[in-house]
C-alpha cells in the first residue's frame, strides 16, 4: 500500500453522514449509517462496553480496562469507545493496531465533515506524532497507543507476549476480499 492521502477521499453516504473511502481498496469505511453511528452501535452497544467496564471495575477496582482496536483506520471505533465511557471513573487503555496511519491522517484533516473527532482535536495530533498519548477523558483517564505492524504477524511474534490482554476487541479490518490475512486463522 502506498501511504498517501491521495489514496483516500471523503464521500457522503445516503444517511447524509460523511465517511472515508479508500481508492486503493475500493471500499468505504462505515458505509451504512456513517462512522459515528455505526461505531457506537457495533463497538459500544453491541460489545456491551460500558457494562463490561463496570463489571471489571467492581471485580478489580483501579485496574485498567484494555481495548484492542484492531484496524484503527480513521479512528471512529476507538473514539466511539472513548466517548462511550467518558462519564465512568475508570482507567482505560486503548491499543490501536494498524499498518498505516494515512486513513487517520486523511480523516483528521477533514474533521470538519467528520464530527466524531469533536472533543479529541488536541489528542489526535499527539497520537499521530508520538504514537501514544495519555489524557483525561471526562472523568476517565486514558492511555492510547499505536502498534504499527502486520497484526497477524505481530500475534505470531515474541512481541505478542508483551501486549496487554484485552477486555474488549474491536475487530474492524478491511473486508476479507481486500485483506484476507486478517480474516484467516493464524497458523
Amino acid at each position: 500500500m502506498v501511504d498517501s492521502a491521495e489514496n483516500y477521499e471523503l464521500v457522503r453516504l445516503p444517511s447524509g453522514a460523511h465517511s472515508v473511502r479508500s481508492r486503493e481498496h475500493g471500499e468505504t469505511m462505515h458505509p451504512g449509517i456513517g462512522p459515528e453511528e455505526e461505531a457506537r452501535a457495533l463497538y459500544v452497544e453491541q460489545t456491551r462496553l460500558r457494562e463490561r467496564l463496570l463489571e471489571r471495575m467492581r471485580a478489580s477496582p483501579g485496574e485498567e480496562f484494555v481495548i484492542w482496536d484492531v484496524g484503527l483506520g480513521a479512528a471512529a471505533n476507538a473514539l466511539a469507545a472513548l466517548r462511550g465511557v467518558r462519564d465512568l471513573e475508570a482507567r482505560v487503555r486503548v491499543v490501536s493496531f494498524e499498518h498505516t496511519l494515512e486513513p487517520l491522517r486523511f480523516a483528521f484533516s477533514r474533521r470538519a465533515e467528520l464530527p466524531y473527532f469533536e472533543g479529541y482535536e488536541e489528542i489526535i495530533p499527539v497520537l499521530l506524532e508520538e504514537g501514544a498519548v495519555s489524557f483525561g477523558n471526562g472523568v476517565a483517564t486514558v492511555g492510547w497507543e499505536l502498534s504499527l505492524a502486520d497484526f497477524p504477524g505481530l500475534l505470531r511474534s515474541a512481541e505478542a507476549a508483551a501486549l496487554p490482554s484485552p477486555h474488549v476487541v474491536q475487530f474492524d479490518p478491511w473486508s476479507p476480499a481486500r485483506n484476507p490475512a486478517m480474516w484467516t486463522a493464524p497458523v
